[in-house]
């Protein structure tokens, strides 16, 4: 949540900026940036279902010589790690998506001087 506050502020900022230096501010789709903040927030409990679940599978096997949580961390698979990282490239593209038209606006107004 405070990852999607801090995106409305970046846009009031850059709306505030674009209304004082005379450029046009373009409005963000927040439906698109708000999937993608879903998507980056399933990324991260993904992230950690896996560790979590690696720490309990070696939990009960491991002893103070040897540590056995690599091999359930690899034995758990590519699946997860798969979802994982699939998840956050669609948040990151869909909220780059959804803050383009302000970005390229803010940008092109503060390079075209």
């Amino acid at each position: 949540m405070l990852f999607y506050q801090n995106i409305y502020t970046l846009y009031g900022l850059i709306e505030v900026y674009g209304k004082n230096k005379g450029f046009e501010v373009t409005v963000m789709n927040r439906g698109i940036i708000s999937l993608g903040c879903f998507f980056t927030a399933i990324a991260a409990f993904l992230y950690a279902t896996k560790h979590i679940t690696a720490a309990i599978m070696s939990a009960h096997i491991n002893s103070p010589d040897v540590t056995y949580f690599t091999g359930a961390y690899e034995l758990i698979g590519f699946g997860i790690t798969f979802w994982t990282v699939f998840s956050l490239l669609l948040g990151m593209i869909l909220l780059v998506v959804g803050m383009f038209p302000n970005l390229k606006s803010f940008l092109l107004h503060k390079h075209a001087k």
